[in-house]
């Protein structure tokens, strides 16, 4: 659903350089600025960054733009670990 709103030129003018950077067009970009700001009172113990982020994602996710996670993809930090220390120990260093 659209309303028509007055907004201040101020606001207007204060979203055009923000909604260049973005991509969006001055609209969005202050709807965007809406749907943070709401998030933000929702979640006031929550980081700015985490709530941009977490928008993010749920845009990303009505775009259809999310895969599965793979468990196991990457190694786990043990070996790791391990690795460093045989590096250590060849080295002659104490672990």
């Amino acid at each position: 659903m659209s309303t028509t709103l007055r907004l201040s030129d101020e606001l207007i003018d204060m979203a055009k350089p923000h909604a260049a950077a973005g991509h969006r067009s001055v609209p969005k970009q202050i709807a965007y600025w809406a749907r943070l700001g709401k998030a933000v009172e929702d979640n006031p113990d929550l980081p700015l960054q985490f709530m941009k982020d977490t928008l993010l994602s749920a845009q990303e996710a009505e775009a259809g733009l999310l895969a599965p996670y793979q468990f196991g993809a990457w190694p786990c930090w043990r070996s790791l670990m391990c690795r460093n220390s045989d590096i250590v120990r060849r080295s002659g260093a104490r672990a």
